[in-house]
């Protein structure tokens, strides 16, 4: 079985869908299995988690580099983690119409964040600094 294409994967949900409600369950069960397939996003390869809905789960580095995606109505959902020596964890979450999209998104967000703790952290030492 070949991978499927990201940009490909919204429409063949909206297939079975289809599928289902017109009384096809035999042929929306083999899209559904083709659409379990494992796909890769970041370079790490996500399995679909078989919970109810279309969700895929992987990590990298004994669960140092986290990527769940999920597909939200007609969106794309990720959240990226990541968990450095010491106990020092950061996450971030984006959606849009492409996994590309949900992926810049959750950059974005992210450099915001960052930024705003940063400041915070920054404002915190000075304030420790001169007491």
């Amino acid at each position: 079985m070949s991978a499927l294409v990201h940009e490909t994967i919204l429409p063949l949900v909206r297939e079975v869908g289809h599928l289902r409600a017109s009384g096809h369950y035999e042929q929306a069960a083999e899209l559904e299995e083709r659409l379990r397939a494992p796909i890769t996003v970041a370079g790490i390869v996500l399995d679909h988690t078989g919970d109810e809905g279309w969700c895929w789960f992987g990590s990298r580095g004994a669960d140092r580099e986290v990527v769940h995606l999920s597909i939200e109505g007609d969106q794309w959902a990720v959240l990226l983690g990541a968990r450095a020596d010491g106990g020092v964890e950061a996450q971030t979450q984006g959606r849009g119409p492409t996994v590309a999209a949900a992926l810049s998104d959750a950059h974005n967000t992210y450099q915001t964040e960052i930024a705003d703790v940063l400041l915070r952290t920054g404002e915190l030492l000075r304030k420790a600094v001169a007491a």
